[in-house]
């Protein structure tokens, strides 16, 4: 009863858990497309709304004590996801900032949904060189000094004070470093009283060696407008050319403080765990998939480690191949490298997975750290044990000469009785010994036919190369074959046979059940088991008692 209750209970918990996670996620989110901008600068906040919300009716008076808002608009989105419409608005606000220094966009709720804070930071109008110019364009990064494969944050910038025509850029080539370029935007920025719009692009540069790093120089040109009208007035207008300055960063080497791992500069970085199922409610046989994510920000994925899997008596691991991808964002890269493994229990008790530890080297305040994953224990019972067999009662009490008496009386009763059933028992055995001969019991031949069919099902999903068709098969054949009261595990099956080459044979099908590889060939197993059926049962002799139940 407490267990049933136990897991009532539990599966309640797992209910309003998902009840709460659906009910915080938020279905209106807010985002700006930066969090750096200057006095003069305009942002865009975007609000989005994917449960039908009206984003129209958002409060946008909350944001008039740090911000003016400059103009509005909205716009629709339709997407079919995996079979399903689903339909997006956005309301698109430009702000202009009132004042240097943090400020706040506060949290605005839309149809009972409210969104999250976010936080700009507001410098100073800086004074542009060219600022007297229709065009001119500049270049900068985030630090003069980088560590080694570590993320410099470069911004290409350019301002038209005019309308362009035939506008190009070049590309941002290094050698020596890994660059990947960032989302663009543009926005209004106004310098000495001229309103100027500033097209920004952003790139991630991953210095791979230490030294000096030269960013050359980028450039852009455009057209401006003839003012003129006609067929053969088009492309006649002043062509402009500008370049910006090149820059020079210095890449610093490892440090020495670094231990003997590999090499992860990062300004953040997290350990993430999920399973496919709750490790407390697997049984032996069951299989379950542990997924370790490393969530990295400013640094490539492809320089993630790969964590290493524990090695656990009573599991058998199965290792999927490393994923990893890179997310673009205002602040440049973050690098996502996924690590799953399938996990095969294969025994009952308590195991306990190690405390995952990963260094990384914090680029903003210079010093190493670690990230953690504590220990996770899980228990697998044993499987359910069959109720033995109620006691007798006691016996009831009689007077011992009473006793007697009927003993000697039962005595001569069933001696005599014996005798009589016995000479009629042989006379009639006789009798049909030799006019028939002796059939096979009808139980034992259909017994013989289903063991047949189940074996000759298991040859052709071994022929037809689909291991979990094979696997189903297999067992289902097995546990007629070894007399079973249930389905064996392979583990079991292998274990009971005692060949070498069927044991090879089920660890390559495993292999391909729980870990990803490449495609399965039955043949090995179909032969395997065809040499396991030739012997026989194992350990069967002539006379001598069946296979013990695997279950006991």
């Amino acid at each position: 009863m407490k267990t049933v209750a136990g897991k009532l209970f539990a599966v309640l918990l797992g209910l309003a858990a998902t009840a709460l996670a659906v009910t915080t996620q938020a279905a209106v989110t807010a985002t700006v497309d930066r969090n750096r901008v200057s006095i003069n600068d305009s942002l865009v906040l975007t609000l989005r709304a994917t449960e039908g919300e009206d984003v129209d009716d958002a409060d946008l008076d909350q944001l008039l004590r740090d911000f003016d808002v400059a103009s509005t608009g909205t716009s629709t989105r339709m997407s079919i996801i995996n079979g399903r419409a689903e339909r997006t608005r956005d309301l698109q606000v430009v702000l202009l900032p009132r004042r240097v220094g943090e400020l706040v966009i506060p949290a605005l709720t839309i149809d009972g949904q409210r969104t999250r804070a976010i936080r700009v930071q507001v410098s100073d109008t800086p004074v542009a060189a060219d600022s007297t110019e229709d065009v001119f364009v500049e270049s900068e990064v985030d630090r003069d000094e980088v560590y080694v494969q570590s993320q410099l944050l470069h911004t290409f910038r350019i301002y038209e004070a005019v309308d362009l025509n035939d506008r190009g850029r070049s590309e941002l080539k290094l050698e020596g470093a890994v660059v990947e370029e960032l989302e663009s935007s543009s926005f209004q920025r106004t310098i000495n009283g001229r309103p100027y719009r500033v097209i920004e692009v952003k790139h991630a540069i991953f210095p791979q060696k230490s030294g000096e790093l030269e960013i050359p120089s980028m450039t852009f040109n455009g057209r401006k407008p003839s003012g003129r009208r006609g067929i053969l007035s088009f492309n006649t207008g002043e062509v402009l050319h500008r370049r910006s300055k090149p820059i020079t960063v210095t890449v610093k080497p490892v440090p020495a403080a670094w231990p003997d791992a590999p090499w992860v500069p990062a300004r953040n970085l997290r350990i993430e765990e999920s399973w496919s199922a709750l490790p407390d409610e697997l049984a032996v046989g069951d299989s379950v998939t542990r997924t370790l994510t490393l969530v990295a920000e400013g640094i490539d994925s492809s320089q993630l480690p790969q964590i290493p899997q524990a090695d656990l008596p009573g599991v058998k691991a199965y290792p999927d191949q490393p994923r990893s991808e890179n997310r673009p964002g205002n602040d440049g890269i973050t690098g996502i490298g996924i690590n799953s493994t399938a996990l095969l229990i294969t025994e009952p008790g308590e195991f306990t997975l190690p405390t995952v530890r990963v260094p990384w080297w914090d680029t903003g305040s210079d010093s190493l750290r670690y990230a953690e994953l504590p220990a996770r224990g899980f228990t697998v019972a044993a499987p359910a044990v069959s109720p033995a067999p109620a006691a007798p009662s006691a016996p009831v009490t009689v007077p011992q000469a009473t006793a007697n008496l009927v003993e000697q009386t039962n005595l001569w009763m069933w001696a005599t009785l014996a005798a009589l059933l016995g000479w009629m028992g042989t006379t009639a055995w006789l009798g049909w010994r030799l006019r028939t001969p002796r059939p096979v019991p009808a139980a034992h031949g259909e017994r013989e036919e289903k063991e047949a069919a189940l074996f000759k099902t298991c040859l052709a999903a071994c022929n037809s190369n689909d291991p979990r068709a094979a696997r189903a098969a297999l067992q289902a054949w097995a546990q007629r074959y070894l007399d079973q009261p249930r389905l064996p595990p392979l583990s079991d099956i292998s274990e009971h046979f005692a060949r070498p080459e069927l044991s090879e044979a089920l660890e390559q099908l495993e292999r391909s059940l729980y870990a990803a590889g490449g495609e399965w060939r039955g043949e090995r197993l179909a032969l395997a088991l065809k040499a396991c059926r030739k012997q026989g049962r194992p350990r069967d002799t002539a006379g001598g008692d069946p296979l013990p139940p695997l279950y006991t």
